[in-house]
């Protein structure tokens, strides 16, 4: 296989219409929703839509700012864990409203920590 041949293998598909007031630095999926941690200390919740190979993202919702960046973020059931600049990890609860996921805070450790690791 030459280079080339890569070219023709990944596809633009679909960009947001919308966006968020920082860059997004970290992803995730659950479902149809994209998690995603950006600059500003938030999380921003995005659905995917696909009617007849036509796909759609949008902004569902942004969360209050936690942490100074997001760095990390890992979904597990229905938690969100991240970790910021500050140092801390934070856990989040998946909730629906209006039929749309929605993160409310429920824990932040008050020790600084390195890093986290995903062994789920």
């Amino acid at each position: 296989m030459n280079r080339n041949d890569y070219n023709n293998e990944i596809k633009f598909i679909v960009s947001s219409k919308s966006k968020t007031n920082s860059s997004i630095n970290s992803i995730q999926f659950k479902n149809n929703n994209i998690y995603s941690g950006c600059d500003d200390g938030t999380i921003s919740v995005w659905n995917i839509s696909n009617s007849n190979d036509k796909f759609e993202i949008k902004l569902l919702f942004t969360s209050e700012k936690i942490h100074e960046l997001i760095n990390s973020l890992q979904i597990k059931d229905d938690y969100i864990y991240t970790t910021g600049d500050n140092r801390r990890i934070s856990v989040w609860k998946i909730d629906k409203y209006d039929n749309n996921d929605n993160v409310k805070l429920i824990s932040t450790n008050k020790n600084k920590v390195d890093g986290i690791i995903n062994t789920f």
